[in-house]
């Protein structure tokens, strides 16, 4: 199951969870709920001043929100980590292990 990187156009709240307005997250776009929220113009591949199938930004130059994005796709549990460093943390020791 191959991700693609979406951008949520404005908030809203689904069956995959809530989405805040330009939110980055990695989805896959097989999924039925996906295809429906890019119908309905909720999802978008138009990331602002980077487009998807550009090079992805390192780990250490994502956003909060695009970390938190990355460890839900890749099913890593950030526990209680908030901060981008300590979130950062968490998903290189998980990579290490994983």
């Amino acid at each position: 199951m191959s991700k693609t990187t979406y951008r949520a156009t404005r908030s809203f709240y689904g069956d995959l969870g809530n989405f805040r307005r330009n939110q980055i997250v990695e989805l896959d776009p097989s999924d039925k709920t996906v295809k429906e929220l890019i119908t309905k113009e909720l999802l978008s591949t138009d990331l602002g001043d980077k487009r998807v199938g550009d090079a992805a930004p390192s780990l250490d130059k994502m956003t909060v929100d695009q970390l938190k994005a990355h460890a839900f796709s890749n099913n890593i549990d950030l526990g209680s980590a908030t901060k981008k460093d300590e979130i950062l943390a968490v998903i290189q020791s998980a990579s290490k292990t994983g």
